[in-house]
């Protein structure tokens, strides 16, 4: 379909930031008309992305709406090369919590904890190398003595681990059910009483029951042990399941508690929500590939009117209102 002037301009407006609250109200309605216009406005989208518009800050309307226009609705669009992609967001989170091996005498504890409640996520750097994203309702338990002669840590929830390669030390993670142990690669890890699963995104893992058979898993490979004590493992066929890693994001009809959901696990966010917006009925189709938190919040905004704060990596939200 051709998308009129009209509410094109009204998209580059909102592209660049430059949009006022009766000009998304208005391209809100237009985009919920139909199921077509959604997808209309992710064209133009990833054509904006890949254009060579200011990165950083507002920019003028009419200088952006005419270079749109003469680069992209004519003819003769000549491709342009995309702009890099930005590094893992939540790699960078500020919630950095580093490790070290020099203790004092005075320390007391075997272990060095860090949990996590509803809706929180926590970055924890290990003295290896080694990064973890901690899940909502999850604890880390890290060896005071960490990396010294072992590299063992306990986890009861769930963690994103990118593990630092170190041929002569293996990493090994005990779970109350099951065991994990790498030399370095990547994968998602859910340990607790009540569900057992690994991911894994790269390299090599061997994860097993406690006491039981050994699963040797690689690349796109899911173990987990069901409920009667059998552990098994399968190809894993959704191409979104390390999205957590990748931060490229697909979503159609989908709950936007889900959406808030996953995305909290790429970006590390915690999710403040004391009227249960999440639960709502609104459903989100869109996506995006390593956009900045600022600009998949914006989008939300837009699309089910959901109104929010975020300050010190912490998402309020305070109102949504779809149809």
């Amino acid at each position: 379909m051709e998308i009129p002037n009209e509410i094109l301009k009204l998209i580059i407006k909102h592209l660049s930031q430059t949009s006022s609250g009766a000009d998304d109200t208005e391209l809100r309605a237009w985009l919920q008309q139909s199921d077509e216009h959604p997808r209309e406005f992710e064209k133009v989208k990833r054509i904006w992305r890949i254009s060579d518009k200011q990165p950083f800050g507002k920019v003028q309307f009419e200088p952006a709406w005419a270079k749109f226009k003469a680069t992209h609705l004519t003819e003769s669009v000549k491709p342009k090369t995309p702009i890099l992609k930005q590094l893992n967001p939540w790699i960078k989170v500020a919630a950095v919590l580093v490790i070290g091996l020099a203790v004092s005498l005075g320390v007391l504890s075997r272990n060095n904890t860090y949990t996590t409640g509803h809706n929180e996520r926590l970055q924890v750097n290990l003295s290896d190398g080694t990064s973890i994203l901690l899940g909502e309702n999850s604890q880390l338990k890290v060896a005071t003595f960490f990396n010294w002669q072992q590299r063992n840590v306990e986890l009861n929830g769930t963690g994103f681990f990118e593990i630092a390669k170190n041929p002569s030390k293996t990493f090994t993670i005990t779970g109350a059910k099951t065991n994990t142990q790498i030399l370095g690669t990547r994968f998602k890890l859910i340990a607790t009483t009540q569900q057992n699963s690994i991911e894994v995104s790269e390299g090599k893992v061997a994860y097993w029951q406690t006491g039981g058979d050994t699963l040797t898993l690689t690349k796109a490979m899911r173990g987990s042990l069901s409920n009667d004590g059998e552990i098994k493992q399968e190809t894993i066929n959704n191409q979104q399941y390390n999205n957590w890693e990748t931060g490229v994001f697909s979503f159609k009809n989908a709950p936007i508690g889900e959406v808030l959901h996953q995305l909290q696990d790429y970006y590390g966010f915690s999710l403040s929500d004391t009227k249960n917006l999440q639960k709502s009925k609104c459903l989100f189709t869109g996506g995006w590939s390593n956009a900045p938190i600022s600009e998949v919040l914006q989008e939300l905004q837009l699309t089910l009117g959901l109104e929010y704060s975020f300050k010190d990596n912490i998402l309020t939200l305070t109102q949504i209102d779809c149809p």
